[in-house]
């Protein structure tokens, strides 16, 4: 004869299958959502990095315009994987063996890169071979050459001017296009 006291032992000694499947769903909806909430964290912070690096290389090219009152001739819009993108690093950097920086003042410093990806990228003798961002994408300065304190800058089918400006640099982002919002760009 069964009692109803050992009904409720059987029932209370161990989960059902239900419940199992329950409990792993539950963590499964969880660990996705702690990915996405993960995944978007990282790329605030690769943006942040971006971002910094695109000011900085701003900085640094009003630095060289304070300094020696022009802008180094490289051209309206150069790509810091381009020859003339890697003159202009190097200039900034004071490793440039021509007469652009010729007191070798180091207007920009960067960081090396963990391949192609965050950093630049250098020769064994010691001088930049590119800049790219923490996507793999390198970055694209726009610099007023004829010196009217705007730059026309274009990224996809947007072209705009920014006046009171000598420079602006942009990287096109995570999705590797250029136009879109998620692009990094050193103005507003």
């Amino acid at each position: 004869m069964k009692t109803p006291s050992s009904n409720r032992l059987r029932r209370t000694s161990g989960f059902t299958l239900i419940e199992l499947l329950v409990v792993i769903t539950i963590i499964m909806v969880l660990a996705s959502a702690a990915f996405v909430v993960g995944s978007k964290a990282i790329n605030k912070a690769r943006k942040t990095v971006a971002t910094a690096m695109a000011t900085g290389i701003d900085s640094a090219v009003n630095r060289y315009y304070n300094e020696y009152s022009s802008i180094p001739d490289v051209g309206s819009s150069v790509s810091t994987d381009s020859p003339e993108g890697v003159r202009l690093l190097n200039i900034l950097a004071g490793l440039d063996d021509g007469d652009d920086n010729p007191k070798k003042i180091k207007f920009l410093e960067l960081k090396q890169a963990k391949g192609k990806l965050d950093g630049a990228t250098m020769s064994d003798s010691g001088k930049y071979t590119g800049l790219y961002d923490p996507w793999g994408n390198p970055y694209t300065i726009f610099l007023d050459q004829d010196y009217e304190e705007k730059v026309t800058v274009k990224l996809g089918s947007m072209e705009k001017t920014l006046p009171s400006k000598r420079v602006a640099t942009c990287t096109i982002g995570a999705d590797k296009v250029a136009g879109t919002p998620d692009d990094v760009k050193s103005w507003n």
